[in-house]
């Protein structure tokens, strides 16, 4: 972890940047903001003072009390505030007003209830606004008038609304009575396509007012014209919905690119597309060949969301950075990069064009984890080289191991770190009782595992290790004991099902895994697998492949998969344009990741354990557990488990199967 960042000695928040090294330890920028001004009386000395110290009970210290090498004493007034260019923030707010109120208009009384706040610092922010400053300076000097008419006049209504409060209590203004609701501006209009009321206007067409949502969408619609029937951007509608080119809509507009001739929504008279190329270009102007990664983004169906993309400055620095040799083309270097959301995603699409070699990137983020938070975690420097031997030689060597035979789940993934979080609370468990691993008795270990919470249990890998490499005495694990899972009732499991049928329950996605999960068991990590081949539709019929055999969806929940078939997401961006999978990732050619679907489910307020083993027993009593297995993908044992809990008369089908 960089020395600049570090757990909060206040707050305790991990990774957090350093603003201030105090002697209780390194501080965030919140708590250091706090930390110098709060006034009061010394837990010490017990004088009135500025108080940036603790003590070990939590009290509040002054600078002298708690050994802090600071100087906060303002060099106008005295006071012992935080300081900015050596003056207290009452002072240089005092500055700031007058460099504003420099005119012939009197603010005096409005200058003096600005400085009387117990917290000049949201003043200072306020006051560093553009808005703010244009509009005191202008009442200063007379060139906005000092009335409610002037204010309302003024462009920006939040700034002048918030000042116009500030006037009438310090008697510049009086209060104004309540004014009658106003006409809406010709600028807001209800929007003639999503029938939206009072949405500002972004264009005006002959079936009436747009709203930025569906202009967009509406200069970013190409195909075959209701009228004409040719290829065309199609911007307009006729009167039974069917789209319409410019021509046959009555359009006065052009929309054909000045460069390549495209019909597409323009940028400075150009297509996206060109616009996209331009912007590529400029970023990758240095020796390193990103040429395939060029061609990958601008073969995205709607270049505009790459557009935004680039302009973030994290994605501009890095794509520049990449460019120019500055920051190297590996895993290495875009994993050390300071922002890891646009690294990742540039990392997807440097893998699709095969710019990069292919990792897991599941083991990646647990060596990630380790080396960033282990330190953190670890009581005592004896126990980090413990727990690094722990996750060096047992959870990374099994993680390996595993990722041999299959990619690595993000589930066991979270177990290994789990494993190693435990493993530390463990280890302080013992540091606090006067002990440590090499003398744990079978006594602590048994009293450790008796106490909640549940997620003790979670340390039994950690000391089966300590054992078996001779860090701790023999001790015996108890038998872990295994709840009973959860299972709704079949009718609460058909509410579900029917919530599902609702679009109002969540995003389509969501819903359609949701089903897959209530209605067939499956579980999230092999419904994030399904592919757009894996789904039959056959007229009327529609069926997805599981196991063996076609299994059939119910006509409700059959059109929900229809709709997720035509409407898939993320295939417009550069990432997935040709995607096969149902449900498409936004990781360039990976599908999404199962926990986005579970906290999915989770949100719309499934259960998802209970709902999943009532759905395993209603299909046991309603078919051969053999069957089920066969159809579902499940192995016999798990089914006739199922089915033998659930009472089915056909408990004792699968086991007579296997044989």
């Amino acid at each position: 972890m960089s020395p600049r960042y570090a757990t909060c000695a206040r707050c305790r928040r991990p990774e957090r940047q350093v603003a201030k090294i105090f002697p209780d330890g390194p501080l965030c920028a919140a708590c250091h903001s706090e930390a110098v001004r709060h006034h009061g009386p010394c837990a010490g000395c017990k004088r009135e003072r500025l108080l940036p110290g603790i003590d070990g009970a939590g009290g509040r210290l002054c600078c002298s009390c708690a050994g802090i090498d600071e100087n906060y004493t303002c060099s106008r007034c005295g006071t012992e505030w935080a300081l900015r260019r050596g003056i207290c923030e009452w002072c240089h707010l005092a500055d700031v007003l007058d460099t504003l109120m420099d005119g012939e208009v009197d603010l005096t009384a409005l200058r003096q209830r600005l400085l009387d706040t117990a917290r000049p610092e949201s003043r200072i922010i306020w006051l560093y606004q553009s808005h703010v400053r244009e509009l005191l300076h202008g009442l200063s000097v007379g060139v906005i008038p000092l009335s409610h008419a002037g204010l309302d006049d003024y462009a920006h209504r939040q700034a002048a609304d918030h000042l116009r409060v500030l006037l009438v209590h310090s008697q510049h203004l009086e209060v104004r009575p309540p004014q009658p609701r106003k006409v809406l501006s010709p600028r807001r209009a209800t929007c003639t396509r999503c029938m939206r009321p009072d949405l500002l206007v972004a264009k005006n067409f002959p079936d009436g007012s747009l709203c930025k949502k569906c202009h967009s969408e509406a200069v970013r619609h190409r195909g075959h014209c209701g009228g004409c029937e040719r290829e065309h951007l199609l911007p307009g509608v006729d009167g039974a919905g069917g789209r319409l080119c410019c021509s046959c809509a009555g359009i006065d507009e052009n929309y054909t690119c000045s460069r390549c001739g495209t019909e597409w929504a323009l940028r400075r008279g150009i297509c996206e597309w060109c616009h996209l190329a331009d912007m590529l270009d400029t970023l990758m102007d240095g020796e390193v060949d990103l040429s395939a990664l060029r061609e990958r983004l601008l073969r995205a169906a709607r270049p505009d969301s790459l557009i935004i993309w680039l302009m973030g400055t994290h994605v501009k620095v890095l794509l520049h950075g990449l460019s120019v040799g500055e920051i190297p083309l590996s895993h290495e270097g875009l994993d050390d990069y300071a922002h890891r959301t646009a690294a990742d995603h540039l990392r997807g699409l440097l893998l699709a064009v095969g710019l990069l070699p292919g990792r897991d990137e599941c083991l990646a983020h647990f060596d990630r984890w380790v080396s960033e938070h282990l330190a953190d975690i670890a009581p005592t420097l004896e126990d980090l080289g413990l727990l690094t031997l722990f996750a060096t030689w047992e959870l990374r060597r099994r993680l390996v191991s595993r990722s041999d035979c299959a990619p690595l789940r993000d589930e066991q993934v979270n177990a290994a770190t789990q494993n190693l979080r435990v493993a530390a609370e463990l280890l302080a468990w013992l540091r606090q009782r006067g002990s440590d691993l090499s003398y744990c008795a079978q006594s602590d270990l048994d009293e450790w595992f008796a106490t909640p919470p549940s997620t003790h249990a979670h340390a039994r890998a950690f000391v089966r290790w300590a054992t078996s490499t001779h860090r701790c005495p023999k001790l015996v694990l108890a038998p872990r004991r295994h709840r009973s899972a959860p299972v709704l009732d079949q009718a609460a499991r058909l509410d579900v099902l029917a919530r599902l049928l609702d679009p109002s329950t969540g995003r389509l996605v969501h819903r359609v895994a949701a089903m897959l999960l209530v209605l067939l068991a499956q579980p999230f990590n092999r419904i994030a697998a399904l592919k757009v081949d894996d789904v039959i539709v056959d007229g009327a019929e529609v069926g997805i492949s599981l196991g063996q055999g076609v299994t059939p969806i119910p006509v409700p929940f059959a059109a929900m998969v229809c709709q997720l078939l035509a409407q898939r997401p993320n295939l417009n961006t550069a990432a997935n344009p040709t995607s096969p999978w149902l449900f498409p990732g936004r990781v360039a050619d990976n599908h999404v990741r199962p926990s986005t679907l579970r906290s999915g489910a989770m949100a719309m307020g499934i259960n998802l354990m209970a709902a999943r083993s009532a759905a395993l027993r209603q299909l046991v009593l309603d078919c051969p557990p053999a069957v089920v297995a066969d159809m579902l993908g499940y192995s016999y044992q798990a089914i006739d488990r199922h089915a033998v809990r659930a009472g089915s008369r056909w408990s004792s089908y699968a086991a007579l199967r296997a044989q």
